[in-house]
């Protein structure tokens, strides 16, 4: 029985390989303050950078992160965060379909709050089969959209 207990200290103790995204929006009941916090485990090799946007022309100012012109995750003046988690493909939504653009730079840029982003998404018809895309915003308000 000891060599038992032995093998699986062994196996529970080796490090593993990890391609999952992890995303923590977390509200302080004491304070209020709101606290999001990530980390990118991506599997391919990516040039990534953060983009630093001023506000203008009626676009909010933001940061987000990403590679290729393509947001993986950022915040706005406002206060509307995201980011968004690979996941296994699962099955397309009739008649919605992935942007062909930036659009986490864009929602950023023209949405306040979680509502508007969702309004947004609504409205162009927009779905990720291969992703979760998660939205929280200075009210407290947050979501996963799978």
């Amino acid at each position: 029985m000891r060599i038992v207990y032995l093998i699986l200290s062994y196996l529970l103790i080796q490090p593993l390989a990890s391609t999952a995204c992890s995303v923590l929006y977390y509200i302080d009941n004491t304070s209020g303050k709101i606290y999001v916090v990530n980390n990118e485990d991506y599997w391919y090799d990516v040039k990534s950078y953060i983009q630093i946007e001023p506000s203008k022309k009626g676009d909010l100012a933001r940061l987000w992160y990403g590679w290729d012109d393509f947001a993986q995750g950022g915040v706005n003046e406002a206060g509307l965060f995201f980011d968004g988690a690979v996941v296994p493909t699962g099955s397309e939504v009739e008649d919605y379909k992935p942007a062909k653009y930036n659009l986490g730079n864009r929602i950023l840029a023209s949405c306040k709050t979680v509502d508007e982003a969702l309004a947004y998404l609504e409205k162009e018809k927009i779905a990720y089969p291969d992703s979760h895309l998660m939205f929280g915003d200075s009210s407290g308000n947050a979501v996963v959209i799978e």
